[in-house]
């Protein structure tokens, strides 16, 4: 990842996803800090760097951006129906606009076509695309989720994942791309 002992914070980092998850899920209010937290965990500075497919040639998705969205999983999976109140996925959902989910969503889609299929990299686009599937489902009236998934690249990669990937990664991706199809 972006920070030098990512790799190495890896299971500390699922901790706290995983206690910070619960905490939000049963206090939606404080959603609002998703964007300084995503800034802190270097979303940014990933979205900004060389492509992953330099970096490394077999991780698409460092620890950074796993728990980065693995977080949004965690508490868009605790909201859901029938015990998240519907305004608390509101919530989640503009928080999510207000980082950078697509822009980096659609840099790991991009980073995980160039690679070889490995079960890393197929959980790597799950976590991915369950975040995207999140982003399409729980839009409000009005707004144009295809269409902001295909300004921000994720389209394109997922043209590139879909026959490459349809074995390894299965119905989320497939979902994602009838949904994504079928919203246009």
């Amino acid at each position: 990842g972006v920070h030098a002992c990512a790799h190495d914070l890896q299971p500390l980092l699922h901790l706290y996803v995983g206690l910070l998850a619960d905490h939000l899920a049963k206090s939606p209010s404080d959603l609002v800090c998703l964007p300084q937290l995503w800034q802190a965990l270097g979303v940014s500075a990933l979205t900004a760097a060389p492509s992953t497919r330099a970096r490394s040639l077999h991780a698409a998705l460092p620890p950074d951006a796993a728990a980065a969205l693995s977080l949004v999983g965690s508490v868009a999976a605790a909201l859901a129906p029938p015990t998240g109140s519907a305004s608390a996925r509101l919530m989640l959902w503009r928080q999510l606009c207000k980082c950078e989910a697509l822009s980096l969503s659609a840099r790991v889609l991009s980073d995980v076509g160039a690679l070889d299929p490995s079960p890393e990299n197929a959980a790597a686009l799950a976590t991915v695309t369950n975040m995207l599937l999140f982003y399409v489902f729980e839009r409000p009236g009005g707004v144009d989720a295809a269409q902001q998934l295909l300004d921000a690249g994720c389209v394109r990669a997922l043209s590139v994942l879909l026959p490459k990937y349809q074995a390894a990664a299965g119905e989320p991706l497939r979902l994602l791309a009838v949904t994504v199809a079928g919203c246009h």
